[in-house]
């Protein structure tokens, strides 16, 4: 099937081709910051001499809070360094069967992450004894006067957040917005990322997001209209084509599935296996008959319904078919010509 791509997504695949495996979800970082994380827990307040924990032994030796501060704070940072790491795991390791629950879940983990910031931050500052509730009450004043500097900001994560509740769209749904068609990779609190076919991606605010089509909710329609001349025998021509669609439709789909199932039986054996590319499936072909008498010829369509990332590469697949069949047939197809009389 490589003929019948365009040469963006070739090198899309490329690239794609290109990067390498990843390694495996857990690595050898994530389990000694879990295992460091736990034993720090435990030596902050486990007893070591006369019933006195490491903080309060180091803070008598020195007499001076300091050390139980800087504990304190080396325990909040490494905490929330741990916290992070968790939460990146369990998006790398959660694989959701719906793109609804992927959707989810990259929003709750991109919460998660301005969470922690926030956490740590309040933390630290109850760590170093600071007065967090005057703090507080400052920010509140303050937060009234920067909020009006960053109205784009709270749009940003509120129009975010309504994009997410509504279901307008989600994780692997292919959108069009602006005259940018792609796939969504990603949908944050206050950005989201598409990925058109040439493997570019843009990244847009989400205020920014306005007027958006949907491709992904239903099938899409590829139209493919095709001449024939006047003369010509239409219900011949008309046969012709209702065979080469049926067929077309029989041997691509008995494709698509002989693929599926090797890649399904590849997978259970092998579960590391890499994703295998599958052919374009076309779910239904018809002849619509007659769209319009021309001035060179009589046109004719074929409608293809296909997924809509499958519409383009069904659309190539038809029309070369089609010319195929009616050059095996002798159907000519009319094309523009000039003649020219030369006077004596």
């Amino acid at each position: 099937m490589e003929e019948n791509k365009l040469p963006q997504e070739k090198n899309a695949e490329k690239k794609t081709a290109d990067k390498p495996k990843k390694d495996s979800p857990v690595t050898v970082w994530d389990f000694l910051c879990l295992l460091a994380f736990a034993l720090f827990g435990v030596l902050a307040r486990f007893p070591l001499i006369n019933e006195k924990s490491v903080g309060t032994v180091l803070d008598e030796l020195t007499h001076f809070g300091c050390f139980r501060r800087l504990f304190e704070v080396l325990f909040v940072l490494f905490g929330l360094a741990v916290l992070a790491d968790i939460n990146r795991l369990a998006v790398r390791c959660i694989h959701p069967r719906s793109s609804r629950a992927r959707t989810l879940l990259e929003l709750f983990a991109s919460a998660a992450n301005y969470l922690y910031i926030i956490l740590g931050l309040i933390l630290v500052l109850m760590a170093l004894e600071v007065n967090v509730v005057g703090i507080a009450t400052t920010v509140g004043i303050l937060g009234i006067v920067v909020g009006f500097g960053a109205e784009s900001l709270i749009a940003d994560i509120f129009t975010g957040l309504c994009m997410i509740f509504e279901n307008q769209f989600n994780v692997g749904d292919i959108i069009e917005i602006g005259g940018f068609r792609g796939e969504v990779i990603r949908i944050g609190v206050r950005t989201t990322a598409l990925r058109d076919r040439g493997g570019n991606i843009k990244i847009m605010n989400n205020s920014n997001i306005k007027d958006v089509l949907n491709c992904s909710n239903r099938s899409s329609v590829g139209i493919c209209e095709i001449q024939i001349r006047y003369d010509a025998d239409l219900p011949a021509v008309e046969a012709v084509i209702e065979e080469t669609i049926a067929d077309l439709q029989k041997r691509q789909n008995a494709d698509y599935d002989k693929v599926k199932r090797e890649a399904g039986e590849k997978k259970a054996k092998d579960p590391k296996a890499e994703k295998v590319s599958l052919p374009p499936r076309f779910e239904k072909i018809s002849y619509i008959g007659v769209n319009d008498l021309a001035e060179s010829g009589v046109i004719l369509r074929v409608i293809a319904q296909a997924s809509e990332k499958d519409i383009y590469s069904c659309n190539r697949l038809l029309r070369r078919e089609l010319l195929l069949a009616f050059q095996k047939n002798k159907i000519e197809i009319p094309f523009p010509q000039v003649v020219i009389h030369r006077g004596e």
